[in-house]
């Protein structure tokens, strides 16, 4: 095949790689790939073809609304979501090697190092501030009740180091932000959406900087932690006044605070009983080429990997908090409208002549019609 892009052997199978359209009705073409974050809803090629349709989407519904539900799952063949089950899993895409949680390196603060310093016990870094979660509204119940520093752009505080900055957000794993965080014993994780195994570097940064996340975010990610007590999950306290109180304690009793960091401290290489995070770790990939060639082999070994049964992108409708309107909610019932209005124009059109102005329209009467 002429034209292609990539060409490399993926096991002992030649795999080609292209994004030149003009393949499309090539006799050896074998899978669509979609990237999700880059999905056109106007843009999907038909009329279908009798061939594999391939998705890799790592991120949260934000910018996918169509795919939290199932029918929309349901036009790809091969799904690579941060979902355990999935064709593909991308779980742990945040943490490149367990070794990360253990090791003390050149950042580790000791809590009695952490307590000599001039700063908040809380640290909260977020640059992202209209969330699914409304995570904003949290940290600044919390702020009522004990000290947080507070840097980036939402509930700003304090002014970050301009070392630290990386073209206007935050380089995730450099070494001097991880010793930065490692300075404060607590650090606000909370991701931007609630979704089945969406953990992202909000929860990995502070355990390999060595500090304790406050977490909300994933219902599952007790299943990740490297021991049972690795973080202060928000949902296990009734109100921001409880979980302070829990902080303080925590705070003033050096002892209680270092039962959170036995992957820093248990032993001479640090502590993880989790076997299922070992495990997964073991057989970790989650790169975009890791994907490519999984479909490759995939489609050379005939499988048949559609999980009919299966929601891969479980994601509840976001709630109200603080007694604040969640206008996240809207975004899931638009989702619904392009979910249904997608399957119905590639189930019954013939050619790929649908319009983006065609396809907002027809989301529009929809969701004006409340027909979805």
């Amino acid at each position: 095949m002429s034209g292609v892009d990539q060409e490399w052997m993926c096991g002992p199978y030649r795999c080609l790689f292209t994004d030149k359209r003009k393949y499309y009705s090539h006799s050896d073409l074998g899978a669509l790939l979609f990237y999700g974050s880059s999905v056109k809803l106007y843009d999907f090629p038909l009329p279908k073809r009798d061939l594999k349709w391939a998705i890799y989407h790592e991120e949260s519904p934000k910018n996918l609304p169509f795919f939290l539900y199932k029918s929309g799952q349901d036009l790809f063949d091969i799904i690579a979501t941060v979902n355990r089950y999935s064709n593909f899993p991308l779980t742990l895409q945040y943490l490149a090697d367990i070794s990360l949680l253990t090791g003390i390196f050149k950042i580790f603060y000791s809590v009695e190092d952490k307590s000599e310093l001039d700063i908040a016990p809380v640290l909260y870094l977020q640059s992202g501030c209209e969330t699914p979660t409304q995570r904003d509204l949290y940290v600044e119940e919390l702020m009522k009740y004990i000290p947080i520093d507070s840097y980036g752009s939402c509930l700003n505080n304090r002014e970050l180091p301009e070392n630290l900055k990386l073209n206007g957000t935050y380089d995730v794993y450099d070494e001097k932000l991880l010793k930065f965080v490692a300075r404060y014993k607590f650090v606000i994780a909370i991701e931007n959406s609630v979704c089945v195994d969406y953990i992202t570097e909000k929860l990995w940064r502070p355990l390999i900087a060595g500090s304790i996340p406050i977490y909300l975010g994933s219902p599952s990610v007790t299943d990740w932690l490297p021991n049972e007590k690795s973080a202060i999950l928000i949902e296990d306290f009734d109100n921001m006044t409880d979980l302070s109180k829990y902080l303080h304690t925590l705070d003033e009793d050096n002892k209680l605070y270092n039962e959170y960091l036995q992957h820093k401290l248990g032993g001479e290489n640090g502590t993880i009983t989790n076997k299922f995070l070992i495990e997964n770790m073991s057989k970790r990939k989650t790169s975009i080429a890791d994907f490519e060639c999984f479909v490759c082999s995939a489609i050379h070994e005939q499988k048949d990997l559609k999980k009919d049964t299966v929601n891969l992108y479980v994601c509840p409708k976001p709630e109200d908090h603080f007694n604040v309107d969640n206008t996240w909610k809207q975004h899931w019932d638009i989702g619904k409208c392009q979910n249904k209005v997608l399957n119905d124009i590639i189930s019954n059109i013939s050619s790929n002549n649908y319009t983006e102005d065609m396809f907002d329209k027809l989301v529009l009467q929809n969701l004006l019609k409340d027909e979805c």
